[in-house]
């Protein structure tokens, strides 16, 4: 069996979490994931030649994605694949999600689980020591993620579950533009560290100034429990509405909608880009927890 290790060099330092464990599992192969936008930029470039060094005299593959269209994933992906008659179903994945951006993690699992059938995956993520309070600035284009737009009926209103973090412009721009007819708030509790819950509640506070909504906890830090918080919302709501969810939040979060998706396949996940991302988004690495695929 092949073991396959695939992660999104992003940003952040964190991009090197998994690189930095002791105890890290044996891999036949690497592919190293980078959003085209992003690849001359510095932070990036740093993370690849560390990155590079880390894996020196092992082998790797560098695929280019696209931070605002993840069908540049989709083809380049199936491109290396089938190129390299690599079959994902009888392989073991190990995948960081650490430095994904959201939209591309979602396809990445989609695929992996939809299309190639993957059921032996172990997650990583690395926490940060620090993330910036103004991560982003203003927000664009609202869109569904592909393979996620769900099903509509014309009978049913609308329901967003913002599964807010520390963007404000972000979760206020996509209110706008989905126009619900019921709001619900994802507080990102528990939380990896209890620094940034201080910082997610603030968000959220300054948001119900500007829209009713009612509050829910979702985990931000164990996915699985995340799966089980968002899908009482959707069960709650299912015959009533129309759900619309974006993600916020961590990825751990995001991999717990993703699990919630899977079950509720009805739903609407959706996205909005920011115009640009603060002077830095995270620093430090305070340590890289691992999760194993749960059916």
């Amino acid at each position: 069996m092949e073991t396959l290790f695939i992660t999104m060099l992003g940003l952040e330092e964190r991009a090197l979490g998994f690189f930095q464990k002791l105890d890290k599992p044996i891999i036949d192969n690497y592919l190293l994931l980078i959003n085209n936008e992003y690849k001359k930029d510095k932070r990036v470039l740093k993370n690849l030649s560390l990155t590079e060094k880390y894996l020196k005299g092992i082998q790797k593959t560098i695929i280019e994605t696209s931070y605002f269209d993840s069908l540049e994933l989709v083809k380049n992906l199936n491109k290396y694949l089938q190129k390299n008659y690599i079959n994902l179903k009888d392989s073991k994945i190990f995948l960081d999600i650490s430095t994904f951006n959201r939209q591309n993690l979602l396809v990445l699992l989609y695929l992996l689980r939809k299309k190639y059938g993957v059921s032996k995956l172990t997650f990583y993520y690395t926490i940060p020591k620090y993330t910036n309070k103004e991560i982003s600035k203003y927000a664009q284009n609202v869109s569904n993620i592909p393979f996620f737009s769900g099903v509509q009926s014309v009978d049913k209103n609308k329901l967003l579950i913002l599964l807010v973090g520390f963007e404000f412009d972000r979760a206020l721009y996509i209110w706008k533009k989905v126009e619900p007819s019921k709001t619900i708030i994802a507080i990102g509790d528990e939380p990896t560290d209890r620094k940034f819950l201080e910082i997610n509640r603030e968000i959220v506070s300054s948001l119900k100034n500007h829209f009713e909504a009612e509050e829910v906890n979702v985990s931000a830090k164990d996915p699985y429990k995340a799966k089980q918080d968002i899908e009482k919302s959707i069960k709650k709501n299912i015959q009533d509405y129309n759900i619309f969810i974006s993600p916020m939040n961590t990825k751990l979060q995001t991999l717990g909608l993703y699990f919630a998706w899977e079950a509720n396949p009805e739903i609407q996940i959706l996205y909005s880009c920011p115009e640009e991302f603060g002077d830095w988004l995270t620093k430090g690495i305070q340590k890289t927890v691992s999760f194993d695929f749960i059916k």
